[in-house]
């Protein structure tokens, strides 16, 4: 008995900028956003409000993030906070993966967050023959990246 079931499609987004994630970033627990994105593409929080304004937005799995979008004094530029750190740690971020943001192009205009680690594009490039496999070298994976080691 086959039912025909409706797919419901993402909504069209378009891109709105992508920022590649710094030490900085991650070792204060806030992203840095460009001035010039944060200004063209996020809601403008009051600089003189301490707590900013709440963005949500949703990832490429479906999960919702609030992230606290704040005008930073000493840093003199706009800041992603509170789920920064947490987003961090699930997705396995580190300096170098890059971070893309989008909008959907419904009325909603709902906005999205997603990112690409810079091993597994390194990984995805690199010519898997570099190494040669002998007794004495051995290979791991570590977050789904091969790799080798001479004992």
């Amino acid at each position: 008995m086959d039912q025909e079931m409706d797919v419901v499609l993402p909504p069209e987004r378009v891109k709105l900028f992508d920022k590649v994630v710094t030490s900085s970033d991650i070792k204060q627990h806030r992203l840095a956003i460009p001035k010039y994105h944060a200004r063209m593409h996020f809601p403008l929080p009051d600089p003189s409000d301490s707590k900013g304004s709440l963005l949500r937005m949703q990832d490429n799995e479906g999960k919702m993030w609030r992230f606290r979008f704040i005008f930073w004094k000493s840093y003199q530029g706009y800041v992603l906070t509170s789920e920064w750190n947490q987003f961090v740690r699930e997705k396995g971020l580190s300096a170098g993966d890059t971070v893309w943001f989008y909008r959907s192009t419904a009325p909603d205009m709902q906005l999205y967050i997603d990112y690409t680690s810079q091993a597994k594009s390194d990984v995805a490039t690199s010519n898997s023959d570099v190494f040669e496999q002998t007794p004495d070298v051995r290979e791991f994976k570590l977050f789904g990246v091969t790799i080798n080691f001479s004992l």
